[in-house]
């Protein structure tokens, strides 16, 4: 079995970004070398979700076409009702041992993405 890297929101961000900022810089030298070592490398829509809708209430359109290109040349994981069901029970568990990773009104993404299926 192949090593996968799922994106989540931050190093998504990072990636797509059209700046050349030392941080961003590093991370897209990360995303080399783990290419270069064969790693399958996934976005997961709930971070592309976050990231986009960022990018677009800023009117970012750099961005945009940056993180549209990424989704091309990546492999990407959708929600399907199998990760729904599957986020709904991790969601439920978590809560039932107290340990909740946000607050109870909030969509809480970082489930989503742990539940997140890069298949």
């Amino acid at each position: 079995m192949s090593d996968v890297v799922l994106l989540d929101a931050g190093p998504l961000g990072m990636i797509t970004n059209p700046t050349n900022s030392p941080e961003d810089e590093r991370c897209r030298s990360w995303l080399d070398r783990l290419a270069h070592r064969g790693v399958r490398v996934v976005i997961a829509e709930i971070a592309d979700y976050e990231v986009r809708r960022e990018l677009l209430g800023a009117a970012k359109s750099n961005g945009l076409a940056r993180l549209d290109g990424f989704k091309r040349i990546l492999d990407y994981a959708p929600i399907t009702t199998a990760v729904i069901m599957k986020v709904a029970d991790q969601w439920a568990t978590a809560r039932r041992m107290r340990r909740p990773s946000a607050s109870d009104d909030t969509l809480d993404a970082g489930v989503i993405l742990a539940a997140q299926d890069s298949n």
